[in-house]
């Protein structure tokens, strides 16, 4: 539509853009936002689809939309992961209100998070480690209580490979992080924990398998 911006990222791309208010948006690898230079004076809205990282100068209210509820502020800091079937809000500072899509509100203050699923708002908790949450931004991702299935689908929001490994492994539990600027790293990274190795096959198919 006339009047529509969208900026898109590829796969491994991390870029930072400067909304028309001076807010700044880093948005993750795989990622896309869109908002409407016309109407930006009359109403901050951008939608979001992947992960991006917001910097919201003060001002009117700046509603962030993902597939799965809207996040509006004043002025503030926070990250948003809107992803398959969840999004998760972190708020760095300032208050963060999260609406699903049943309209259901809650207020999140720094240090706190809260996810958006099918079935509407979670609690709102402390986030541990929070820094984490925006390691993504120095190339870095923190595995905290996951599993090597959950570490697999990280990665392919970075790289778009096919990674095949047996049901049995797919539910090993893995702590730890992999960096995002090497394939052969990041997969290092993720199967040497478990004892655990992989083989990039001639058609580009990644194998974890067994030692």
């Amino acid at each position: 539509p006339k009047g529509s911006k969208i900026i898109k990222t590829d796969w491994g791309e991390t870029v930072q853009v400067e909304l028309p208010d001076a807010s700044k948006v880093i948005i993750n690898s795989a990622s896309q936002i869109s908002y409407s230079t016309l109407k930006w004076k009359d109403e901050r809205n951008i939608r979001l689809n992947g992960e991006a990282f917001f910097e919201v100068t003060p001002g009117q209210k700046f509603t962030v939309a993902t597939p799965h509820g809207s996040i509006e502020v004043l002025g503030t800091s926070f990250n948003i992961q809107a992803r398959d079937l969840l999004t998760v809000v972190d708020c760095f500072s300032g208050k963060v209100a999260v609406m699903d899509q049943n309209r259901k509100r809650k207020t999140l203050l720094p240090s706190q998070k809260i996810m958006i699923k099918a079935s509407g708002l979670s609690d709102v908790e402390q986030s541990k480690n929070q820094e984490n949450a925006i390691a993504w931004r120095s190339g870095m991702v923190y595995l905290r209580q996951a599993t090597l299935q959950t570490a697999i689908r990280e990665l392919q929001w970075y790289y778009p490979i096919e990674i095949q490994a047996d049901e049995a492994i797919l539910s090993r539990p893995i702590e730890g992080f992999f960096k995002t600027s090497h394939l052969d790293s990041a997969l290092y990274q993720i199967t040497t924990p478990l004892n655990l190795e992989f083989e990039i096959q001639s058609n580009g198919v990644v194998l974890i398998k067994e030692k």
